[in-house]
């Protein structure tokens, strides 16, 4: 996504667009079920440049007690703010979006709060079924 430098004298200005799962680079603990969707109003004041994004999306990872599949939707808001460069046309912030993006994702993944995870002896999904291994007390 591109701001025009030129077109911020206009007032605010909005983008609205996708940016590609492969462009992100989480694909080894995230699969992106839905585009990522973002809707971002640019604004100048003085010689900064100022960007109110919103982020929608959806992915699917696993859950990290259990190891059954998650999916969950995102939708986040966060500022951006650049020094507008003397004679710049424009201004790219898709790389400043996706790194929001990387941040704002869960670092643990779980199905639910509860959730009870695996037996570390014979690997049994509690959250299905009561295993009979001996419990160290």
């Amino acid at each position: 996504m591109r701001v025009v430098v030129r077109d911020l004298s206009k007032g605010e200005q909005v983008l609205t667009g996708e940016i590609k799962p492969e462009i992100v680079g989480a694909e080894s603990l995230y699969r992106f079920t839905k585009p990522i969707k973002v809707v971002a109003k640019a604004q100048r004041t003085g010689d900064d440049l100022v960007v109110k994004a919103n982020v929608d999306f959806g992915f699917a990872s696993i859950c990290s007690r259990c190891a059954e599949d998650v999916e969950s939707d995102i939708k986040s808001e966060f500022w951006l703010d650049f020094e507008i460069p003397v004679g710049a046309e424009y201004i790219e912030i898709d790389d400043d979006i996706r790194q929001e993006i990387l941040i704002g994702l869960p670092v643990k993944i779980l199905c639910s709060e509860n959730c009870q995870g695996l037996c570390p002896q014979c690997g049994k999904n509690l959250n299905q079924d009561q295993c009979m291994c001996k419990k160290d007390q």
